[in-house]
């Protein structure tokens, strides 16, 4: 594995724990306020 593909793992990465953390926010606040 190279520095490029390395580089696109770590982003997509980045990308997915991103969306994940905003869903869980997002379950929170609607579990919270409801």
């Amino acid at each position: 594995m190279d520095a490029k593909d390395l580089k696109k793992f770590l982003a997509g990465l980045g990308i997915a724990s991103l969306l994940a953390g905003t869903t869980l926010m997002v379950d929170g606040c609607q579990s919270s306020s409801s």
